[in-house]
C-alpha cells in the first residue's frame, strides 16, 4: 500500500503497513490512526457545494485521469460505482482502452452456481455475472469495439504462500478480497514495459456520511482504500475514481447531495451509518478531529 491511499499512525510514527502500526501500538500500548490526506479535505472550500452538477464532476474525473494516463484500464464488477465510472467515459466520448473483470475461471465455467434470479441473497453473488456483468460486456463489444475487455482470473494461480505474502500488503485478513485485490489486468507489465503509463480505475466508494449534532459529516475508511488499490505494479498509478485527494470536490459533492438527500426524506435515515460507528475499522482508532469532514447543517 502507498501513502497515496493513506497510512496509518502511532506515537508520531508513520506506518504504510496498518499489521506493523498495530504490532507497534500493542507493544506501546499507543492508540492507531488512519489518515487520508487529512489536510486536503480541511482545507477545502466548503461554499461551492450545491453549485455543480455530479454529472458535470464526473466527467471532469474521467477526462482528469484521461489526460494523466496513455492506458486507462478500469476495474469493473458490474455494481453501481464501476458502472457509474463507465458511463462517465462512455457517456462523454472520453476514450477508455480497457475494461478489467476480475472473476474466477472455474465461476464462469459454470461448476459451481446455477445462475437464477430468484435467490436475491449475497449467496447469488455470481450470478450478477449472468445478469448485468456479461450483458454490459457484450454491449460494449459491439458499440464499442476499440475498448479491450479482459477477464481476469484471480483464483487460478494462488497458493498458500501467497495469501501469506499478501496480508502485509493488503493489511486485512480475507484470503479471497487479497487475491482479488492483488491481482491486476495483464496489460499492466506488458503496456507499461513499451514505455506507455498505465492507470489503473477502482470505483472506490461510495459516501460514508455521520449525523452528529445536526451536523453531517464524511469520512474515510481504510478497508475500502486498501483492498481496491494495492494490485497495480505502480501502486501510484491506483486511482480511485471517487476518493481522490487530486480531486477533492467530487467526494465532498457527492456526500453533500447524499446529506441533502436525507434531510428531504427523513425517513431514509436509518440508512445512514449511526453515531459512533465510525471510530473503529478492523482495531485501527479514528479520532473524531482527523476522520469527520464537516458538509454543513
Amino acid at each position: 500500500m502507498s501513502k497515496k491511499y493513506g497510512y496509518w499512525e502511532t506515537q508520531g510514527l508513520k506506518f504504510e503497513s496498518k499489521y506493523y502500526a498495530l504490532r507497534h501500538a500493542t507493544i506501546h500500548n499507543s492508540e492507531v490512526w488512519f489518515k487520508y490526506h487529512n489536510e486536503v479535505w480541511t482545507a477545502f472550500d466548503r461554499s461551492v457545494l450545491g453549485k455543480i452538477p455530479l454529472n458535470v464532476l464526473y466527467r471532469t474525473r474521467a477526462q482528469q485521469l484521461r489526460d494523466k494516463y496513455e492506458y486507462l484500464i478500469l476495474y469493473y464488477s458490474g455494481g453501481a460505482d464501476s458502472h457509474n465510472v463507465l458511463r462517465s467515459f462512455l457517456d462523454n466520448s472520453i476514450l477508455l482502452d480497457e475494461i478489467c473483470v476480475k472473476m474466477p475461471k472455474h465461476i464462469l465455467d459454470g461448476k459451481y452456481y446455477s445462475p437464477n434470479k430468484i435467490d436475491l441473497t449475497a449467496r447469488n453473488y455470481w450470478s450478477e455475472w449472468d445478469y448485468s456483468i456479461k450483458p454490459t460486456l457484450d454491449v460494449i463489444s459491439q458499440q464499442h469495439p476499440n475498448i479491450k475487455i479482459n477477464i481476469k482470473d484471480y483464483i487460478g494461480n494462488s497458493t498458500t504462500k501467497n495469501i501469506e505474502l499478501l496480508f502485509e500488503k493488503s493489511n486485512h485478513i480475507r484470503p479471497a478480497a487479497m487475491l482479488y485485490s492483488d491481482s491486476v489486468s495483464d496489460s499492466d507489465l506488458v503496456v507499461s514495459d513499451s514505455g506507455k503509463t498505465v492507470g489503473h480505475i477502482f470505483g472506490t466508494d461510495k459516501p460514508l456520511l455521520l449525523q452528529k449534532e445536526n451536523a453531517a459529516y464524511m469520512f474515510f475508511n481504510d478497508f475500502a482504500l486498501s483492498t481496491t488499490t494495492s494490485g497495480p505494479s505502480n501502486h501510484e498509478n491506483g486511482e480511485c475514481f471517487y476518493w481522490a485527494p487530486d480531486f477533492p470536490i467530487l467526494p465532498f459533492e457527492m456526500a453533500y447531495q447524499t446529506s441533502e438527500y436525507y434531510n428531504l426524506n427523513p425517513n431514509d435515515r436509518k440508512f445512514k451509518v449511526g453515531p459512533g460507528t465510525y471510530f473503529r475499522s478492523v482495531s485501527t482508532r479514528h479520532s473524531e478531529k482527523d476522520v469527520l469532514h464537516y458538509l454543513g447543517q
